[in-house]
């Protein structure tokens, strides 16, 4: 907290002394807007080529579109119910507050996986406008308090002229592309990993993995020579052990240097009958082809892990019938239309859509809180 204070104190001290245009602050939130000719020259590059493929995709992009907004919806309506007649399949859903969410340390990965997320968003949003004959006014960046995002200006004027199927092409293009890219970083990592054993998460202090010269970032790969692959192959061993016993480790020190140690088992702390030698585990992948040290490439997992969860929620998401999301914009143009020219019956569907959705995330945020404390 210390240090993030410092920073936007000091964000604010050059903002007051210089002042810089295109550059809007306020406490805690900065947004830099621009005009950049290279979005330009980029959207009128990519719109001239395969125009008919992209319009194919963009069709697509809306069958996607209304598929979340669906399981949107039926995922927070669910959950609730999970929560209270099968505890253990509750999702907790909570707002991505570092520190609460998620510890600090991953900061780095979750904000790299997050720009990488809304940069493909809104790009996908400028492209399509630009296919469909609505103009691009500008593009920006914001970052509120350490959440960074990134937005394409569109000419509303134009996108109310444009009919129906274009306004939802234009709408779902964001969430739709963030989709796919997360189903291909998905099969990606199928093809560029593979198991390579258990990653030692945290050791606790005076165990038998801390006494045998185990340390975060360790890769577990075999016990008394049995292959261990996975969280599941681990657990299974443990299981068969009992206190007392010995136990041979090969693991990969976090520098590459493959090492052997013999240890005592104690007794796990919840179940004195079996084993216990003090780790946190987590399923480690090493490249197919090539090599780097488990210190390194557990560092590409994190972001390939963070960029996986962004994309997914983004997508999903924000195909939530709410006014601050695309899915709500979609929702809006589908009643416009239905209802033309009766702006009441479409302002009344809309606040309707709006708090069922506000009161679902509201619901399952509040029964995340109170199962944690």
């Amino acid at each position: 907290m210390l240090a993030l204070l410092t920073f936007w104190l000091a964000i604010t001290l050059i903002l007051s002394l210089v002042r810089l245009e295109n550059v809007d602050y306020k406490p805690f939130f900065v947004v830099v807007k621009g005009r950049p000719r290279l979005l330009r020259r980029l959207l009128k590059a990519l719109s001239s080529r395969w125009g008919r493929a992209w319009i194919v995709a963009l069709d697509v992009g809306v069958a996607m579109g209304v598929g979340m907004m669906a399981f949107s919806l039926y995922f927070l309506a669910a959950n609730l119910v999970r929560r209270f007649l099968v505890p253990r399949e509750f999702v907790a859903v909570m707002p991505p507050i570092p520190g609460l969410l998620f510890p600090l340390e991953v900061l780095p990965h979750f904000i790299a996986a997050l720009a990488v997320a809304v940069v493909i968003h809104e790009a996908a949003h400028a492209l399509a406008s630009k296919l469909l004959g609505v103009k691009v006014k500008g593009a920006g960046v914001a970052l509120a308090v350490i959440i960074l995002a990134a937005f394409v200006e569109l000419d509303e004027e134009g996108i109310k002229r444009v009919r129906l199927r274009d306004k939802l092409r234009i709408f779902t293009a964001g969430p739709s592309s963030n989709m796919l890219l997360f189903l291909l970083v998905v099969a990606a990592f199928t093809v560029v990993f593979q198991p390579g054993g258990v990653l030692v998460q945290r050791v606790e202090p005076g165990t038998p993995a801390d006494r045998a010269g185990l340390t975060r970032y360790s890769v577990i790969v075999a016990l008394n020579g049995t292959s261990i692959t996975d969280s599941l192959s681990l657990h299974r061993f443990m299981l068969r052990t009992r206190p007392n016993q010995t136990i041979v480790i090969d693991f990969i020190e976090p520098t590459g240097a493959r090492t052997r140690r013999i240890i005592r088992a104690a007794s796990h702390p919840y179940n004195r009958s079996i084993g216990f030698i003090g780790i946190l585990p987590a399923d480690y992948y090493e490249l197919r082809l090539g090599w780097l040290p488990p210190s390194a490439l557990i560092q590409v997992h994190l972001f390939l892990l963070w960029l996986e969860i962004v994309l997914f929620s983004l997508a999903v998401f924000n195909m939530l019938p709410i006014s601050i999301a695309d899915g709500g914009r979609v929702f809006r143009a589908v009643v416009e239309e239905v209802f033309k020219g009766d702006e009441g019956k479409v302002k009344a569907f809309a606040f309707i859509a709006n708090s069922l959705c506000l009161g679902l995330i509201v619901a399952n945020v509040a029964v995340t809180i109170l199962a944690m404390i």
